[in-house]
């Protein structure tokens, strides 16, 4: 599968993924919202380092 996130759109996701890790996991207090902020989290950083997002293959979008 080919790369289709850009730069920007990279450092972006890994910036926003590790801040949503460190609020869900520090930050917050527990429960179903840092579940779910450590989980985002984790998808944009893997999209992020990955450069390749699979909801962009369906819609068209490249922003690389």
């Amino acid at each position: 599968m080919d790369a289709n996130v850009g730069r920007i759109d990279r450092w972006v996701r890994i910036l926003l993924g590790v801040a949503l890790i460190y609020a869900g996991g520090f930050a917050m207090e527990g429960g179903p919202w840092a579940v779910l902020a450590i989980c985002a989290g984790i998808v944009l950083l893997a999209t992020g380092t990955a450069a390749r997002c699979l909801l962009y293959k369906p819609f068209g979008i490249d922003t690389r």
